[in-house]
């Protein structure tokens, strides 16, 4: 019984120095990526290559605020792109706010396109797969945005440019949610989202959102990522997935990250939270593994020293 009661305390301590390093190292990680993400928001940019850029951006009408969502991506400073906004159906409500943007920005090459329902796949790698299987031959550059996210009007400038170095793969944004009422699951959700966006920094180590990335013509076709989009639930994680395989570099580009709107009740939230999570483990388990452990050592030590304490005090400790 004696060997129990001493062993327990010092597990605590163990756990609680570790807890102690991991904070330490977040702390310089986070320094890193602020110092990062300021020299990229202040530098000019470079003179854009007109490269033929291709975006496609896979909609669905119960997004929130989804034709000034869309509005931007007609608007994009880039000289030589082509829209192509795809739907499940054509009875999609999303349809409505396309049409009426294509009929306000008629100079704009745009399109929309109807894939049909997904069988032995998700609906938005479906989507994305059907956009993408007749390519211009002209068509240099690859770029995805998602309806539910906002961009400024050089989002698609910016996101491009890296791509001019060689040992770059893809690059990615990510989003910044903007609730829109003061609800703790929309706090919840901005608290949880902005947590992941403080680890986004310089390295070529980073995972693609799916929302605002692009890559090569060349690349996409090399690792014919589209065969690998087949019968799976996500587009980023596959196609991050691929270029970490071939050793490729996806850099983040603060410039580049998207507000998005966000309204969910209980359900919405739970669901959205649950999907990030599942397609994680199943997607990137060793990503998902190393968050599982920097989430868990942090509560271990919170809810060990309380235990302790009570512990303690029960026995008349000092």
């Amino acid at each position: 019984m004696h060997s129990t009661h001493s062993t327990w305390p010092v597990s605590f301590w163990i756990i609680a120095a570790l807890t102690v390093v991991q904070l330490g190292l977040v702390l310089l990680n986070l320094w890193e990526n602020r110092r990062f993400a300021i020299s990229r928001l202040q530098r000019r940019p470079a003179p854009l290559k007109p490269r033929r850029v291709a975006l496609f951006a896979p909609c669905k009408g119960h997004d929130v605020g989804l034709q000034e969502n869309l509005r931007p991506l007609f608007e994009q400073d880039h000289p030589n792109y082509s829209l192509a906004l795809i739907v499940q159906s054509a009875n999609d409500a999303a349809c409505g706010p396309i049409r009426r943007l294509m009929a306000q920005y008629p100079h704009v090459a745009a399109k929309m396109l109807i894939a049909g329902e997904a069988r032995d796949e998700g609906q938005k790698v479906h989507n994305l797969r059907v956009a993408t299987a007749n390519l211009a031959r002209d068509v240099e550059i690859i770029a995805f945005v998602d309806s539910d996210a906002r961009p400024r009007r050089n989002w698609l400038r910016q996101i491009v440019e890296r791509l001019e170095r060689v040992e770059v793969g893809a690059v990615t944004g990510y989003r910044w949610f903007l609730p829109l009422r003061g609800t703790l699951l929309n706090y919840l959700s901005y608290g949880i989202n902005s947590a992941v966006a403080a680890g986004l920094g310089p390295g070529g180590h980073h995972l693609i959102w799916g929302g605002s990335w692009a890559v090569r013509r060349d690349t996409f076709d090399a690792l014919k990522l589209r065969e690998a989009w087949r019968g799976t639930l996500s587009d980023d994680l596959v196609a991050t997935r691929a270029l970490h395989r071939a050793k490729l570099r996806i850099d983040f580009e603060p410039n580049c990250m998207l507000a998005s709107p966000l309204d969910n009740d209980w359900r919405q939230t739970l669901a959205f939270l649950r999907r990030q999570y599942v397609i994680a483990r199943f997607y990137m388990p060793k990503w998902w593994l190393i968050a599982l452990v920097a989430a868990t050592l942090p509560v271990l030590t919170f809810w060990g020293g309380l235990a302790l304490t009570l512990s303690g005090a029960a026995a008349g400790a000092e």
